[in-house]
C-alpha cells in the first residue's frame, strides 16, 4: 500500500472505518487506548467496537480498579436495608473512567480503568455534582463544580506547570432534607465529568448517577447508647 494512502487510513476519521473492524477484533483494551492516546482517530474505536467508556463514583479507599471489579459509591448507612445520606456528612469519593471489554463466564462483565492520557486538557476538565430528585431527577442541590485537575509542585525531572488528580474529591449536602418535602421524598447524586483534549476544541462527557437514598439530619444512634436531649 502507498504510504500516502496508509496514513490518510490511519489517521482520517471517516476513511478508518474499514480498519477498526478489521483489527479491534483483535486488540485489548490497552491496545485500544493506546492508539487513541497516540492519534484522535482512534478514539471512537472503543465506542464502535460496543466497548464505551463510563464513570464510576467509587469510595476513597478502593484505589485498585485493575482486577474488573467495581466497588460502587455507597451512602452513610441503612436502615432496614434502605440507603440514608447525613445532611453535613462529606463522603469522600474518587471518579473514575471505565470500559467494559469482555464479560466473565457467570455473566458479569469484566471492566478497566482507562489510563489518563497525555492529551488530556486538566484546564478544561471538570466535575460537577448534583443531588437530584429520585423520580424526576430535577437538581435541588449543586454539591460540588469545579475542575477536576489542580497545580501541584511538580516531582523531580518534570516540568511546570504539573496537574494531578484533585483528591480528595467529596461532596457534602449542606440545605437539602427529605423531610423538607411533602410527601418526604428520596434523592439520588448525580456526577458529570467533562473532559477536555488539548488536539480539539470539544469535550468527552460521562455521567453517573446513584441509586435513591434518604437524606436525614444524622444517623440513629446505636441500640444501647444513652443519646443527650
Amino acid at each position: 500500500m502507498d504510504t500516502g494512502a496508509l496514513t490518510q487510513l490511519l489517521y482520517s476519521d471517516q476513511e478508518n472505518t474499514a480498519l477498526c473492524h478489521a483489527l479491534s477484533p483483535w486488540l485489548e483494551l490497552e491496545d485500544l487506548t493506546a492508539l487513541a492516546r497516540v492519534c484522535h482517530a482512534f478514539r471512537s474505536w472503543i465506542r464502535d467496537t460496543g466497548r464505551q467508556c463510563f464513570l464510576s463514583i467509587m469510595p476513597l479507599e478502593c484505589v485498585d480498579g485493575a482486577h474488573g471489579a467495581l466497588a460502587p459509591w455507597k451512602s452513610h448507612f441503612f436502615v432496614d436495608g434502605v440507603a440514608h445520606v447525613s445532611k453535613r456528612h462529606s463522603f469522600h469519593v474518587r471518579p473514575c473512567i471505565y470500559s467494559c471489554y469482555g464479560r466473565f463466564p457467570f455473566g458479569e462483565d469484566m471492566v478497566m480503568e482507562v489510563p489518563r492520557g497525555s492529551l488530556v486538557d486538566p484546564e478544561r476538565t471538570t466535575i460537577k455534582a448534583q443531588l437530584v430528585h429520585a423520580i424526576t431527577h430535577e437538581c435541588v442541590e449543586t454539591l460540588a463544580n469545579h475542575h477536576l485537575f489542580q497545580k501541584v509542585k511538580p516531582p523531580k525531572g518534570k516540568e511546570a506547570p504539573y496537574y494531578a488528580y484533585r483528591r480528595p474529591v467529596f461532596f457534602k449536602i449542606l440545605k437539602t432534607l427529605s423531610s423538607d418535602y411533602t410527601p418526604p421524598c428520596m434523592f439520588r447524586l448525580h456526577v458529570d465529568v467533562s473532559v477536555g483534549m488539548r488536539d480539539t476544541p470539544g469535550y468527552g462527557h460521562y455521567s453517573y448517577t446513584s441509586d435513591r437514598f434518604w437524606v436525614v439530619s444524622t444517623a440513629p444512634a446505636p441500640l444501647g447508647v444513652r443519646v443527650r436531649v
